[in-house]
């Protein structure tokens, strides 16, 4: 890059405006409307109220199109953004064209000025435009009705300049609606409003342009040994931006490198101008054979290709590597023939041998041929047929001499092969051989051999004998577990050879009642059957036979199978609430008569190995007042080779508890005081202290263990003065909590609790006993209080209680029921009372206080009249009249002295 700035000058024309068909739009026109000195435009389509083309003077500016004004720069930095120019579309509204605007050149034409001198390339790109239809659904968002959308299709052009000998090129960046650049802001997308002028600023830079080549290489096969032959293919790429010349490709290991051509070009040549441009991919190929070397080095073959290219006179390399690795004797296991049966046909004299020959799918090579080898004593006379085309003798390139199947078995196949000799034949170990590419392997496997021989073959019936099965592979036969099972052993001198010292044995039947010969001659044989009983599940027997010849033991087994049919049952025994031990028995065929019994505290209990058939599942001696039981479900039938399932659940039956509501009232009263509670069928209830014995004072509620709250609904004029709780027992589980006017009770199994709500009035009478100085029956200001008076309150059983007035005369009855009551006082001499002028007060309390009870009273005077008597004796009467009584006249006799009227 320069570090130095260059000046820019940015010009813009347009031309070539199109469809996407490359056919020209409609209307289309260049150049500047009206010679105005404004951008360069490309204006096209027919205005709306339009009915042809129009011309400049006609109305160019209301056709749709796109304007370019470029951007003077004095100081460029290649590399960093600069303002091209401004852009802007005239989206205006137009008839629908038939050959709409798509596409459209744009050629920037920038004047560069160094201190070198200076230039003008130019600099070609194509604008985009999808002018949407402007009803139905919008595909870009925008304030007016369906905006379009415009995007240059080459952001970099393939015109280049060069500055100081480096080559460069202009790059679009994209548009951005403030002229500062913001590169979170630039994109190459510009959204644009119908019906009007939008205008955005088009960002770009100065980009040098860089040479760079890849190579990709690949070997088929990735694995091979000596003299293997290895395919390299190589893909080489130009990953710069400038298309390379002279490209060559080498290999440190193979060669030559091939080009893949087509026409004498290579055949990624596209444009077939010798130069690897930055789309293309060029091909080649370079074949390899794996020599002593490879495989004597190490254990792969990793090489090298070399790819490089020219951009003027700079040279640009790429390198990649490709593995190979190599094989050795190992990989025979990959390699596998196995002898699948063994028949001899009595009718036809005839011995075949079937073998699976097999080839693991990640082998080396898929095997082109192989060998059974077969003893001298066997002649090609001896072969009757065989599956495959064969050769008879001596293989060349193994050695093994026998049978040669050249016949070729792909990497993860399997195929069969047989071979059919005339006459009986032994089994014994025989020699095989395969070929794999340049792969050789050698093994033993089981075939004809010219060897004393013995046979046993054992059969089992289940039928009493009517039918036999050779069952040499499970399941075999299968009858239900405890019924009769019958094994034949049949006995054959199969070898050429007579045999001494024979036996037989069992690996679990005892065979004492087998008449068993001690010498068998070629071709004899023996058979004896032995009968057992039927066990559950798979069983599996083996027979073995032996016997002798020439100082050389001969032996063969077989197998037997049968499946005992069974099934089992697992019960599982789920408790809620509760602990216990329960007793799960089951009765059903296995065995028929007998009840089968197991204890468990909860979870699984499981019988194995049952006839089938129908089992009845019960619980015994589960106490029925303290347990519910379930079972789900009985009977239930056991098939062979299932486990039924049965769940039994035992729901525990608490002791139930109790809880006991008190009422106390003070006073007693006929007052029925509501309860509401969640205690099951105690939703709501009633109770009343009155005393006599008459109203229902307390209930007790049996309840399961849980957690219930009972609340007291206080009626008016009533107050809960205490709520307490006692519970039964040394050491009892239950507890409880107060709060308001209500208790939550957690209730243990069998447990007692006990709660008292108190109950008192909540209302009160109270008055003021005042000195009515001037009698008048109310307390004017400066009448005072009267303390020390007796005040009664009686109610309407006829109950009295008193109170004293305090120092300033006030009075009062506290905790009082809703009631009519009757309030007086008691007088005292030399005191009339004045207020009430009843006497007393009769009141009635309902929901609220009663204040105002007052009292007055006035203190009376005392007169004292003296009589003197002087100088005779008689008896006189005294009289006063006055307001005491104010109508009346009070008379008194008196001899002499004083008389007195009190009060």
């Amino acid at each position: 890059m320069l570090a130095d700035t260059v000046s820019v000058s940015a010009t813009g024309s347009w031309s070539n405006a199109r469809t996407t068909g490359n056919r020209s739009a409609t209307c289309a026109w260049y150049g500047v409307p009206d010679s105005s000195g404004d951008d360069h435009q490309v204006r096209y389509g027919v205005p709306l109220g339009y009915s042809n083309c129009p011309s400049k003077d006609t109305g160019h500016r209301a056709q749709s199109g796109f304007g370019f004004q470029g951007n003077d720069v004095s100081a460029v930095t290649p590399g960093q953004p600069f303002m091209l120019g401004r852009f802007r579309h005239y989206n205006n509204p137009i008839v629908e064209p038939a050959r709409p605007l798509e596409r459209v050149d744009l050629r920037i034409a920038l004047t560069i000025a160094t201190a070198g001198g200076s230039q003008s390339p130019n600099l070609d790109f194509v604008l985009a435009l999808h002018e949407t239809v402007n009803d139905g659904w919008c595909e870009y968002d925008g304030t007016t009705n369906c905006p379009d959308k415009s995007w240059f299709v080459n952001t970099m052009p393939t015109d280049t300049f060069t500055i100081e000998g480096i080559e460069y090129t202009l790059e679009i960046l994209g548009f951005q609606s403030s002229s500062t650049y913001d590169p979170s802001k630039v994109k190459n997308e510009f959204i644009t409003e119908e019906n009007q002028t939008n205008t955005a600023y088009l960002f770009g830079r100065i980009t040098a342009r860089v040479p760079a080549i890849m190579v990709d290489k690949s070997a088929d096969p990735t694995s091979g040994m000596e003299g293997d032959p290895v395919q390299y293919s190589y893909v080489v790429s130009n990953s710069g931006d400038v298309a390379l010349s002279n490209v060559t490709v080498s290999d440190n290991k193979c060669a030559p490198v091939t080009p893949v051509l087509s026409s004498g070009f290579n055949t990624g040549d596209i444009n077939k101008d010798n130069k690897l441009d930055t789309t293309e991919q060029w091909r080649y190929t370079c074949s390899y054979t794996v020599d002593a070397d490879d495989a004597n080095a190490s254990d792969e073959i990793v090489n090298t290709v070399t790819a490089q290219g020219k951009y003027q006179t700079t040279t640009v390399i790429a390198t990649d590597t490709a593995t190979v690795t190599l094989l050795t004797g190992d990989d025979c296991d990959d390699y596998e023939i196995d002898l699948t049966s063994s028949r001899y046909d009595a009718a036809s004299n005839t011995t075949t041998f079937t073998y699976t020959v097999s080839v693991d799918s990640d082998a080396v090579h898929g095997l082109s041929h192989w060998v059974l080898g077969l003893d001298s004593c066997i002649a090609k006379s001896n072969i009757k047929a065989a599956s495959h085309s064969y050769e008879f003798g001596t293989d060349p390139t193994t050695g093994v001499s026998g049978i040669k199947f050249n016949v070729a078995v792909g990497k993860g196949q399997s195929k069969t092969f047989w071979i059919r000799l005339n006459g009986e034949w032994p089994i014994g170990l025989t020699d095989t051989a395969i070929k794999a590419g340049q792969l050789k392997c050698y093994d033993k496997v089981e075939g004809p051999v010219c060897l004393p021989s013995i046979d046993v073959e054992k059969s089992v019936s289940v039928d009493g004998g009517t039918t036999w099965h050779d069952a040499d592979d499970a399941t075999g036969p299968m009858t239900n577990v405890g019924s009769p099972v019958r094994f034949k052993f049949f006995v054959k001198n199969s070898g050429k050879y007579p045999l001494s010292g024979v036996s037989l044995t069992d690996s679990d039947l005892s065979l004492s009642s087998c008449s068993v010969p001690t010498t068998l001659a070629v071709g004899a044989s023996f058979e004896c059957t032995v009968d057992a009983t039927a066990i559950a599940g798979q069983h599996e027997n083996t027979a073995t036979a032996s016997g002798q010849y020439d100082g050389q033991t001969v032996d063969d087994s077989d197998k037997a199978h049968y499946f005992g049919k069974s099934g089992d049952l697992t019960i599982t025994k789920n408790v809620v609430g509760g602990t216990g031990t329960f007793s799960i028995c089951i009765t059903g065929p296995s065995p028929a008569t007998t009840e089968s019994c197991k204890q468990t505290s909860g979870g699984p209990v499981s019988w194995t190995g049952l006839v089938p058939g129908s089992y009845a599942v019960a619980e015994k001696g589960v106490d029925t007042d303290r347990w519910n039981v379930e079972i789900v479900s009985s009977p239930v039938q056991v098939t062979n080779g299932v486990t039924a399932t049965v769940a039994i659940t035992n729901t525990y039956i608490p002791v139930p508890g109790s809880i006991t509501i008190v009422k106390k009232a003070d006073p007693e009263s006929d007052q029925s005081f509501a309860f509401t509670s969640d205690v099951p069928d105690y939703a709501s209830f009633s109770l009343v202290d009155d005393g006599d014995g008459a109203g229902i004072g307390s209930i007790t509620m049996s309840a399961a263990p849980g957690t219930y709250h009972i609340a007291e609904d206080l009626p008016d004029g009533w107050a809960l003065s205490s709520l307490a709780c006692q519970l039964a027992g040394d050491a009892p589980g239950s507890s409880y909590e107060i709060s308001g006017n209500g208790v939550t009770i957690a209730l243990a199994e069998g447990e007692s609790v006990t709660c008292t709500f108190s109950n008192r009035g909540a209302l009160s009478i109270a008055g003021a006993k005042f000195h009515d100085l001037n009698g008048d029956g109310d307390q004017d200001a400066g009448e005072p209080g009267l303390a020390g008076w007796t005040i009664q309150l009686e109610d309407s059983k006829g109950g009295v209680i008193t109170t004293t007035t305090g120092a300033n005369g006030a009075y009062s009855f506290d905790h009082l029921v809703p009631g009519s009551y009757t309030v007086a006082e008691v007088q005292q001499t030399g005191w009339r009372q004045t207020a009430p002028a009843a006497g007393a007060h009769n009141v009635t309390l309902t929901d609220a206080d009663a204040t105002g009870i007052d009292f007055g009273n006035q203190q009376l005077g005392g007169l004292t009249i003296t009589k003197t008597v002087v100088g005779g004796t008689g008896t006189f009467n005294i009289c006063i009249t006055g307001p005491s009584p104010a109508t009346t006249e009070s008379c008194k006799s008196t001899s002499g002295g004083s008389v007195s009227w009190p009060g």
